[in-house]
C-alpha cells in the first residue's frame, strides 16, 4: 500500500483546515482484497474500506478547525491498517501533515492636544500597529474616526507602526470635553475566517472659553 496525507499549509487557531488522505492498494494482481481502516483522531476520521489490487485510490477529504492551544506548527497524523481475510498479514502505514499557524494582531493608539478653544486647530497623532506574528497574510485595514471620518484605508497595513497626523478645527457648539474615538478594523484574505476584533482608542480635549469685560462711568 501507499498512504499519503496533505493539507493546507497555513492556518490560524479556530479556522477550518482542509486535508486529503489517499490510500492506494499497490499489491500484486493475485493478492486478495485488503480490508483497511483509516483513522485520524485530529480531524475526526475513522473509515473502513475493502480495496482490491488495481482499484482506484481511496480518497478521504476532511476539514477540521485548528484547536485552541495548538502548537505551532500544528502536526497531525493519519494511520491505516490493512489485512487480508484468512491470512495473518497486517500492513501498517502513517503519514503526518504540518500546518504553520499565524497570529494576526493589531492595535491603535490616539493622542493629541490637551487644551483648545473654538477656532483652534487640534493636532492628533494616531498610531496603527500591525503586531501580527511571522507568516501572517497581509491585513487589509480601515481606520475610522468618530470626528474625522475615515483616516486610513481600506489598504494593506504594513508590519510595525503606521503614524497618522490628522487635525480638526474646533467648532462652535462642540461638546466640552471634546472626545473622539478612532476604530481600526482589519480582515484577512479570502480563505480564512475573518473574525478579527476591532481595536479602538479615544482622546479627550478640554475646551476653554476666554472672556473679559470692561466698564467705565463718569
Amino acid at each position: 500500500i501507499t498512504f499519503e496525507k496533505v493539507g493546507d499549509p497555513l492556518s490560524k487557531i479556530g479556522d477550518p483546515t482542509d486535508y486529503t488522505i489517499t490510500l492506494t492498494n499497490t499489491s500484486s494482481a493475485d493478492t486478495p482484497a485488503l480490508t483497511c481502516t483509516v483513522t485520524d483522531a485530529a480531524i475526526g476520521v475513522s473509515e473502513t474500506v475493502a480495496l482490491a489490487s488495481g482499484d482506484p485510490a481511496y480518497v478521504i477529504n476532511a476539514s477540521a478547525a485548528i484547536p485552541s492551544g495548538a502548537s505551532n506548527p500544528y502536526v497531525n497524523t493519519a494511520s491505516v491498517t490493512c489485512s487480508v481475510t484468512g491470512f495473518p498479514n497486517v500492513l501498517d502505514a502513517s503519514d503526518s501533515h504540518s500546518v504553520d499557524l499565524f497570529e494576526p494582531s493589531f492595535t491603535v493608539t490616539k493622542t493629541g492636544d490637551a487644551l483648545a478653544k473654538v477656532g483652534d486647530v487640534v493636532n492628533y497623532t494616531v498610531t496603527l500597529s500591525n503586531t501580527s506574528g511571522p507568516g501572517t497574510p497581509a491585513l487589509t485595514c480601515t481606520a475610522t474616526d468618530s470626528l474625522l471620518g475615515v483616516i486610513y484605508g481600506p489598504a494593506v497595513l504594513p508590519a510595525g507602526d503606521t503614524v497618522l497626523n490628522p487635525t480638526y478645527t474646533v467648532q462652535a457648539g462642540d461638546p466640552d470635553p471634546l472626545v473622539n474615538t478612532v476604530t481600526l478594523s482589519c480582515s484577512l484574505p479570502s480563505g480564512f475566517t475573518n473574525e478579527l476584533a476591532d481595536a479602538s482608542d479615544s482622546h479627550s480635549v478640554d475646551l476653554f472659553e476666554p472672556s473679559f469685560t470692561v466698564s467705565k462711568t463718569g
